[in-house]
């Protein structure tokens, strides 16, 4: 801990360790690595794609490219904030953007409702992200 200039591999390792599923509080226990630096590299390589300025193999460009597609899955499902406020349901977009049928009925739906609109909204980001996980279990099989 207190170490500065992470090595980018290791960078890719703890990326790939949250991309499978394991918490930024398994990673610190683990590692002994931050989860808040974890998670700056994920949002970082979400964002900018690979670290540094090496020319990669293209070998290296197509695992970079999945990994950083399974990255960006996992940035949203671990990104709560504006997932349980928001009438607006943009964001699960960014899991399939095949769920934008979804989205207009979630944002139709949610002008019909009067009373208890913030539980609603939970509701629905709830089965979103559950009907996610169930979805891309089943794809990957």
């Amino acid at each position: 801990m207190g170490r500065k200039g992470f090595d980018n591999d290791l960078k890719y390792k703890m990326i790939e360790e949250l991309c499978n599923g394991k918490s930024t509080a398994d990673i610190e226990k683990e590692y002994g690595i931050s989860g808040s630096n974890v998670m700056r590299w994920l949002r970082e390589f979400v964002n900018n794609g690979a670290f540094g300025k090496n020319v990669l193999t293209p070998n290296e460009s197509v695992r970079f490219e999945q990994l950083r597609e399974k990255a960006k899955k996992r940035e949203v499902e671990l990104r709560r904030h504006g997932t349980f406020k928001s009438e607006n349901f943009d964001w699960i977009l960014e899991y399939d953007s095949d769920l934008q049928q979804w989205n207009e009925y979630s944002s139709e739906w949610l002008k019909t409702i009067i009373r208890s609109k913030a539980k609603a909204i939970e509701s629905l980001s709830n089965f979103f992200k559950k009907w996610n996980h169930i979805y891309k279990t089943s794809r990957v099989a």
